[in-house]
């Protein structure tokens, strides 16, 4: 019972405290999963990084996660690589990987579509995090023609 305590107290902190940084919010269903909606259409990205110097706080559970993605990513002149100038995410499949940083190799891998709803075109996807360890990770979503990441603490 004390664990479960332990788990309440911080989705109670996250549910709190994200809505305040980001515009997320996060509900706990009675199946143990957590949903979470994390709102990246409107954050001024620094390069590719969507979440810039906030990043988005996780709790290690079974995450329903809803992305609410910016149609394009301007990238700035100083790191256009290649010619691109943007980086879209077009309605459709896409790819989600979390990396321990960018430099590592996949830790997870799944797949979601990218679909308007009310408006704004939401990415959802259900990730496994019970068997990570706690620490700073590398979410990242595929677009055209470079993947978008956004850096996160699962606690």
């Amino acid at each position: 019972m004390k664990g479960r305590t332990r788990l309440d107290q911080r989705t109670l902190v996250v549910s709190i405290l994200m809505p305040l940084l980001f515009g997320c919010k996060v509900r706990t269903r009675e199946s143990g999963e957590t949903h979470l909606v994390l709102d990246l259409s409107k954050v001024a990205p620094i390069g590719y990084e969507i979440c810039a110097d906030r990043p988005p706080r996780f709790s290690a559970a079974n995450l329903d996660l809803q992305l609410q993605m910016p149609q394009r990513i301007a990238i700035p002149p100083d790191q256009q690589n290649f010619g691109a100038k943007s980086i879209e995410f077009r309605m459709g499949r896409h790819d989600i990987d979390l990396y321990q940083d960018l430099h590592s190799g996949r830790l997870l891998h799944a797949k979601g579509d990218i679909a308007m709803e009310v408006g704004v075109p939401t990415l959802r996807v259900k990730l496994e995090l019970t068997k990570l360890p706690k620490g700073r990770y590398v979410l990242g979503v595929s677009g055209d023609p470079f993947f978008a990441y956004c850096t996160v603490d699962l606690q």
